[in-house]
C-alpha cells in the first residue's frame, strides 16, 4: 500500500512539472498591429519540459526558439523578417485542456497582445 502511494505521488509530481503534452497543431487569430487579426498555426514537439516547433503565418513556417513548458505554462520566441529587419516576438500561455491562453509582446516594447489557440487535427 505504501508503494502505491509512493507512485501516485510520484505521477502528481511528474505531471506538475510537465504538465500536459502540448504536441501537435494549434490554430486560431492572432491579433496584428492594426487591430485586425490573422489565421495562425503552431505545430508543437513537446519533450518533456522542451517544446520545439514552428509557427504558420506570413505564408512561412517560422522556427520556435527557447521553448519550455512547467507545469500548464509554456513560453517561446520566433523571429521574423519585416522590411528587411529581423523582430523578434515573445509569446507566453497557459494550457487549459484543448485550449491556449496566449500573450504576445514584440521584444523591446510593453505591448502584449492577448489570443487563444485550440488545440487541432
Amino acid at each position: 500500500m505504501k508503494q502505491l502511494l509512493l507512485f501516485a505521488i510520484a505521477l502528481l509530481l511528474a505531471y506538475s512539472l510537465y504538465g500536459a503534452d502540448l504536441s501537435g497543431t494549434w490554430s486560431g487569430q492572432m491579433p496584428t498591429r492594426d487591430g485586425g487579426t490573422r489565421d495562425v498555426a503552431f505545430k508543437f514537439k513537446q519533450s518533456g519540459s522542451a517544446l520545439s516547433g514552428t509557427m504558420s503565418a506570413f505564408d512561412n513556417d517560422i522556427p520556435i526558439k527557447d521553448g519550455k513548458v512547467q507545469g500548464d505554462a509554456l513560453s517561446f520566441s520566433v523571429t521574423l523578417e519585416l522590411g528587411g529587419n529581423d523582430v523578434k516576438l515573445l509569446f507566453t500561455g497557459k494550457v487549459k485542456g484543448d485550449q491556449l491562453d496566449m500573450t504576445r509582446e514584440r521584444e523591446g516594447t510593453a505591448t502584449k497582445q492577448n489570443f487563444t489557440l485550440k488545440r487541432g487535427s
